[in-house]
Formats: C-alpha cells, sequence, structure tokens
C-alpha cells in the first residue's frame, strides 16, 4: 500500500516536474503576461501618484 503511495507520489512529482521544465518557459509567461503587465502599471501608477502627491 505504501509503495503504491510512493509510485503515485514520485510519478505525480515526475509529472509536474517534466511539465514545469517544458512549459514553464511559455506557459508561466503567457499565464503572467498579462497580470504582470497590470500589476506593474498599478505600481507604477501607484507610486507616480505618491510622489505627485
Amino acid at each position: 500500500m505504501l509503495f503504491i503511495i510512493l509510485l503515485v507520489l514520485l510519478c505525480t512529482i515526475t509529472n509536474l516536474f517534466t511539465k514545469v521544465l517544458i512549459l514553464t518557459p511559455l506557459e508561466v509567461l503567457r499565464a503572467i503576461h498579462v497580470p504582470a503587465i497590470l500589476l506593474w502599471g498599478g505600481l507604477i501608477l501607484l507610486l507616480a501618484w505618491i510622489m505627485g502627491d
């Protein structure tokens, strides 16, 4: 039983690791691209507002 659980965990971790290695450069950039722009834009606007005040 424990062996099966460990095997499943190992497979899951390996699968996630390969996904991360292969997809991270593409998927993460695509996924974070818009929120990152919004976040940086918001931070810059906030800083400009604080400096202007």
